[in-house]
């Protein structure tokens, strides 16, 4: 007992060691974590990668140390497609826009320009990341920003060997300093990995959901085009099967920077929406009555999902993941109204039917908030 107590005392003190190095990038020990017990692991990987942290450090990504990545990145593509829990095919862009027809225009590929471009991918399972670099026609950094899977486990390591630039989803400086990064990171001439829906999509009725601002900001600053990579996987936890396939979509490249920033954000967005449909709508093959089976409602059905869902991550926090979704300040929902209502404190004979009305509506919302709750 004796000598477990000195060994806790000695994590106890690592940590707060941690914390206290890095404590303008992380708000608590728990945004590494995820509230586990760190493994050996993190404590190397800290001690070897707490560097990407520290929002003055460009170590890393130096033009030097992007020629080294880029030779790794030829032993990823060739050894990735292990890892995928699902097989990958990339589609054929023209089949999807003419489906009908009988012989459609052949995929010629897209053609990148030499300079440096942002591929934007959407968020949605586990193995997203890989199937992106795999997708992509060359190398390139990757923005992390989910902390505890690149800090308590191996793809921590793969992830620096491919060359990454570092986020904390939860601190507003340190996702300012990583669009500086990045930034940074396609003048030095590399490529740059996004997800600027920033956190796994959850919502049912959405394609896509909100797009975070750094990826028009980043490309505002560097004239970077976009590169739409767009995946379907129709059932994401599944395993493997030759019937369960990634999807993706690689588009030509666009650019958003001379656009405004809401109509660049939308023009993204929008494109990759319609490549996830023009998917959804080939290799879906849900029917409602199927898909409740012995759920009670669609909404049981879809909680039971966004649960498995959520148990294929390796290391998943919640409290990033509850609020990591990008909600503009002048995006109002129609039902936004009836939260004022329901917060009425002058309750009168008059309003009374009204407000109650308003609370059973905001109770229902927020039951169907999943975006926020998983």
């Amino acid at each position: 007992m004796e000598k477990r107590g000195l060994f806790e005392h000695a994590k106890e003190r690592q940590l707060d060691k941690i914390l206290e190095k890095y404590g303008d990038n992380i708000s608590n020990i728990n945004d590494l974590t995820a509230g586990e017990d760190p493994s050996l692991l993190f404590y190397i990987l800290v001690n070897k990668f707490g560097y990407l942290l520290e929002p003055e450090s460009l170590k890393g990504q130096s033009v030097d140390a992007i020629k080294v990545r880029r030779k790794i990145h030829n032993i990823i593509e060739k050894v990735g497609p292990i890892f995928l829990s699902n097989p990958q095919i990339i589609e054929n862009r023209y089949k999807l826009m003419y489906p009908t027809a009988v012989n459609p225009p052949r995929e010629k590929g897209i053609i990148l320009p030499k300079e440096p471009v942002i591929w934007a991918a959407n968020h949605a399972f586990k193995d997203d990341t890989l199937a992106t670099v795999l997708a992509a026609y060359r190398h390139a950094y990757i923005l992390f920003g989910s902390l505890p899977q690149f800090f308590n486990t191996l793809d921590g390591v793969t992830a620096a060997m491919n060359g990454v630039v570092m986020t904390n989803r939860k601190v507003k400086t340190s996702r300012a300093v990583s669009v500086e990064k990045s930034s940074q990171v396609l003048k030095n001439g590399a490529d740059l990995i996004m997800f600027p829906e920033g956190v796994w999509n959850k919502t049912p009725e959405k394609l896509l959901i909100d797009l975070w601002p750094g990826i028009y900001r980043i490309a505002k600053e560097t004239g970077a085009k976009v590169v739409p990579v767009v995946h379907y996987l129709r059932d994401c936890t599944a395993k493997k099967s030759k019937d369960n396939i990634i999807h993706t979509v690689v588009d030509d490249p666009i650019r958003i920077d001379n656009l405004s920033e809401k109509d660049g954000l939308r023009y993204l967005r929008d494109t990759m929406a319609t490549w996830y449909y023009l998917m959804m709508e080939k290799y879906g093959r849900s029917m409602r009555d199927i898909e409740i089976s012995n759920n009670s409602s669609y909404n049981d059905c879809w909680e039971k999902h966004l649960n498995e869902r959520v148990a294929t991550a390796k290391r998943y926090d919640p409290e990033i993941e509850f609020c990591a979704d990008y909600r503009p300040k002048d995006k109002v929902e129609p039902e936004d109204v009836f939260e004022q209502i329901a917060n009425i404190s002058n309750i009168t004979p008059a309003n009374k039917d009204h407000v109650e009305y308003a609370k059973q509506l905001v109770k229902m919302r927020n039951e169907r908030n999943y975006q926020r709750r998983f």
